[in-house]
């Protein structure tokens, strides 16, 4: 029973008009609730408080989650590949563009993304298909384990905890890539990504506040409020659905105004790390695309 139950409920999410319903309900729901939670406040009045340097702060923390995103291309990469020889333009144009199609309706496109474009430069779409499955199962894996082992220390040691898990997950994928194991580099890669996601959280609420409790605390909420944008892939990048997290959460331990600022300034900084990562990557032929355009000139 429970396996008919299942294969037609995954028959029913294979069309496209549930899963748009699902998106836009989820999205309007979100945005009603930041509404009503904006009702009163004053985000604005809070981000015209920070520093002038603040926005070359915000700036350069936009540039690092954009080049922390080759981690998970890594990470993809080898999953798809394994460690046979992929270029790493190749690598960086077909993860690169699949960044920004997570933003089109429905999110899930940013896989279809991937199959099209690895799929032009000779990729196997199985291997392809397995190895954007297998880094939704790390997706979920890395973040709940970095966000339960920061979330249990006290606020005081975490952002020093974070570097050490960084150092540690720096030697684990050497020792990885020396022994050939696909699966430890590419889970220590992903492990690599949301601490440096945490990191960058943290760097913008420090930026906001200047102090260290406080940005740890708007860190982790924007972790859990990632999450939440991820397992519902209806709602394109998780938009609505993350700040909405943040601001319920929050609620009670910070300012609201302040939520509802970090809320924005965070997402200012993703959206900006991957315009910056697809829109390079749009700019950089795929090797297969080059190909296919010399044989038609040669011919000619």
């Amino acid at each position: 029973m429970v396996m008919i139950v299942t294969r037609l409920a995954g028959r029913f999410l294979h069309i496209g008009w549930p899963r748009r319903v699902v998106g836009v309900l989820l999205f309007l729901g979100s945005l009603i609730f930041l509404i009503r939670a904006l009702a009163g406040l004053d985000p604005m009045g809070q981000i015209a408080k920070l520093e002038p340097s603040a926005p070359v702060a915000l700036l350069v923390l936009a540039v690092l989650y954009s080049v922390s995103l080759l981690l998970l291309a890594g990470s993809w990469g080898l999953l798809a590949t394994g460690f046979r020889p992929l270029s790493l333009c190749d690598l960086f144009a077909v993860y690169g563009r699949s960044v920004l199609a997570k933003y089109l309706p429905g999110g899930v496109l940013q896989y279809g993304s991937r199959q099209w474009s690895g799929g032009s430069i000779g990729l196997d779409q199985r291997a392809m298909a397995r190895a954007s499955g297998i880094e939704i199962i790390l997706h979920l894996v890395c973040s709940g384990l970095i966000l339960m082992i920061l979330s249990s220390l006290d606020r005081t040691f975490v952002p020093l905890a974070a570097v050490v898990i960084m150092a540690f997950l720096v030697i684990l994928t050497g020792l990885g890539w020396r022994c050939r194991r696909t699966l430890l580099v590419a889970t220590c890669l992903q492990g690599l990504f949301f601490i440096d996601f945490w990191l960058i959280a943290f760097g913008t609420g420090w930026t906001m506040l200047h102090d260290a409790d406080s940005a740890t605390r708007l860190a982790m909420l924007l972790l859990v409020g990632w999450l939440a944008g991820f397992v519902l892939p209806f709602v394109p990048g998780g938009i609505g659905v993350r700040e909405a997290v943040i601001v319920a959460l929050g609620a009670g331990h910070v300012d609201p105004a302040m939520l509802v600022a970090f809320a924005a300034l965070t997402r200012l900084v993703t959206l900006g790390g991957d315009l910056m990562l697809g829109l390079i990557a749009y700019a950089l032929p795929l090797a297969g695309t080059d190909r296919a355009n010399r044989q038609t000139s040669a011919s000619q």
